[in-house]
């Protein structure tokens, strides 16, 4: 029985997830899709997908937990969406979401990973570098839909903050609201 119980203790002391950036501090979580993964899945729309998240030291109107997002498609064009709020739950997901009805997703811890999924029944847009943020067209849009298995869960990677900043300073950022 000693025995028993020490390989399932064994088992469970892997190593633990990513954790979330302290208060007042942010991290940076990307994936870049290799072209065999990409053959393999016709149907996904991004190539790669940057999460930078904030936590925030008060939660006030200047400083509040967010999140930007950046998508890019396999031909490397721009999507992005950079005004989700950010709510880190106690089971130790963060759920982000837009005001207004614009979508959601959640950030879950995984063992050297995260992952990125959009909540179930519902869709998170990205919107094309350079779009009207008052009056986007309906191909500006990228919606990634909970619904759609291809394109509604992605693994991440805690990565330098400096491939955030990098990946955001080369597009134009709008701002998406209401």
């Amino acid at each position: 029985m000693h025995l028993v119980l020490s390989l399932i203790l064994g088992f469970t002391t892997v190593q633990a997830a990513i954790p979330w950036p302290g208060e007042g501090g942010s991290a940076c979580y990307r994936r870049v899709y290799n072209s065999d993964h990409m053959r393999s899945n016709p149907r996904q729309e991004l190539g790669s997908l940057y999460v930078w998240l904030h936590h925030a030291a008060g939660n006030t109107e200047d400083d509040y937990s967010g999140a930007k997002v950046l998508g890019l498609r396999r031909n490397g064009e721009a999507f992005l969406n950079r005004d989700p709020s950010c709510e880190f739950k106690p089971d130790g997901t963060v759920f982000c979401y837009v005001e207004c009805d614009g979508g959601s997703f959640s950030l879950e811890p995984r063992t050297n990973s995260i992952f990125f999924r959009v909540t179930k029944d519902y869709y998170f847009p990205l919107f094309r570098s350079g779009a009207d943020p008052e009056n986007p067209r309906e191909e500006e849009i990228l919606h990634l839909d909970g619904k759609d298995r291809n394109n509604n869960l992605y693994r991440l990677y805690q990565v330098e903050e400096q491939d955030c900043k990098d990946a955001f300073d080369r597009i134009t950022e709008r701002s998406y609201g209401c």
